[in-house]
């Protein structure tokens, strides 16, 4: 129950988070893909689902390291 309502916070922070993302003028998501260690666990993308109303797929041939990399490259190349 302790894991469950910890994980629970945590998607809501989350969901707030893309709320205000798009309150300041972002793109609206249409989907969110997750990887790292905890993106394998069904059970976390459930609640995050819930949670933001929108899929959450998970990238298990992707490192967190990798998909942040690539994160920040597209960031350098769209400016």
């Amino acid at each position: 129950m302790y894991l469950q309502g910890l994980l629970e916070g945590l998607s809501k922070i989350e969901q707030q988070g893309w709320q205000r993302l798009q309150q300041l003028g972002a793109t609206p998501i249409k989907r969110v893909l997750t990887v790292g260690g905890g993106a394998r666990n069904s059970q976390w993308r459930r609640i995050r689902e819930q949670a933001i109303g929108l899929p959450v797929l998970n990238r298990a041939n992707a490192s967190a390291a990798a998909a942040m990399a690539l994160l920040a490259l597209r960031s350098v190349t769209l400016e």
